[in-house]
């Protein structure tokens, strides 16, 4: 993937195998760093404020996934979840400690394979740098509908938000 824009990636001092990213399409540069991660894959959506009728909760992939089907989850619903904050996502790897993670503010966080995300982030347009903190996102009411399909999408297991989930709000 590339074009997704200008935007930094900062690996924050001290941790070797994380760093932040601040970029225009957040879930584009997510798609694209889940690629590095070894399959089978799992998702984790957070979702911190439901304008459905939904729980608010953690949703877990209930099977594991292949990144085609990540793929597909990410390029349907990419925009909504860049531009509306009642939510995070995490991709995983179920065969290695790894993960890509989107905040509601719309950080992208890498989370293990540091050495094959650099060259992805060089590849989306990125730049090393220290992004700024960014604003939060609002909720909009006109995504509810877009709620509703991403967890109609595919079969998940609810489970009850963690205290660290409070830090996504």
């Amino acid at each position: 993937m590339s074009g997704t824009g200008a935007g930094l990636y900062l690996r924050p001092p001290g941790e070797s195998e994380r760093l932040v990213v601040v970029a225009p399409d957040p879930a584009g540069v997510l798609g694209a760093l889940a690629g590095v991660l070894a399959e089978p894959l799992a998702l984790v959506y957070v979702l911190l404020r439901s304008g459905t009728f939904r729980p608010e909760g953690r949703y877990q992939t209930s099977r594991p996934l292949a990144r085609a089907a990540v793929e597909a989850l990410l390029a349907r619903f990419g925009p909504f979840l860049s531009g509306d904050g009642r939510h995070g996502l995490a991709v995983l790897s179920m065969v290695e400690a790894a993960a890509v993670t989107l905040d509601r503010r719309g950080v992208v966080e890498v989370h293990g394979p540091v050495e094959r995300a650099v060259p992805v982030l060089r590849t989306c347009g990125l730049v090393e740098g220290t992004p700024a903190e960014p604003a939060p996102r609002p909720v909009a009411p006109a995504h509810d509908a877009d709620e509703q399909a991403l967890l109609a999408a595919t079969d998940w297991t609810w489970f009850p938000l963690e205290p660290g989930d409070a830090l996504l709000d």
